[in-house]
């Protein structure tokens, strides 16, 4: 990653919000180096311990929401279990919005959509379009996988937000308690998380 940071100082200007885009891309790469060492290490332990129980396929989620006020903080999924989110998309008639997206107790991406519209051209997780003629400002996550748990948060920025359309839609496998209660998978998955697991 010290490689990827001088390539990036070579290539952006310095300032606040281009070290903010250098230390995203980081961010982006070690998550997804992470997420594929993590799941290649438990999909190994899964492999080496017998189990008398059947392990479930992932379930298919959506939210659909049209002309949906939202005049303080609101959490719109909390997920627990392995899974991806495969798209997330905001529309509003205005820009006095925020989201923060949590993925495994770590703010992936939080803030306005000021800040969103700054950052979203270096990354391809999380894009921000502005249309002031249509009055359209479309905030959209695009394939986020999480390991262990999901939150994502809305909210408005002054008094009532009504947003035209909020959509989303994931993927999570659910932990069975069994699964969990396994001391070797245990042992595992405490190692990544931010406290201990509870089950």
């Amino acid at each position: 990653m010290i490689d990827l940071r001088k390539f990036l100082d070579k290539i952006l200007p310095s300032g606040k919000a281009w070290d903010m885009a250098k230390d995203l891309i980081i961010a982006e790469e070690i998550s997804r180096i992470q997420a594929r060492r993590i799941a290649d290490e438990l999909l190994g332990k899964l492999k080496e311990i017998p189990v008398t129980f059947e392990i479930p396929r992932p379930h298919p989620r959506t939210i659909d929401y049209s002309n949906y006020p939202i005049d303080r903080k609101r959490l719109l999924i909390d997920e627990r279990g392995i899974g991806v989110l495969e798209e997330f998309v905001i529309v509003s008639g205005t820009k006095s919005y925020g989201c923060d997206l949590i993925v495994d107790g770590r703010a992936l991406f939080f803030g306005s959509f000021d800040k969103y519209s700054e950052i979203s051209q270096f990354t391809k997780t999380a894009v921000a379009i502005k249309r002031e003629e249509e009055k359209n400002y479309t905030l959209t996550f695009y394939n986020v996988p999480f390991l262990f748990s999901l939150k994502l948060y809305v909210y408005s920025l002054a008094g009532t937000v009504s947003f035209k359309r909020i959509y989303g839609k994931w993927h999570v496998l659910k932990f069975r308690k069994e699964l969990l209660q396994l001391p070797e998978i245990k042992k595992e998955l405490e190692k990544y998380l931010p406290m201990k697991l509870k089950v």
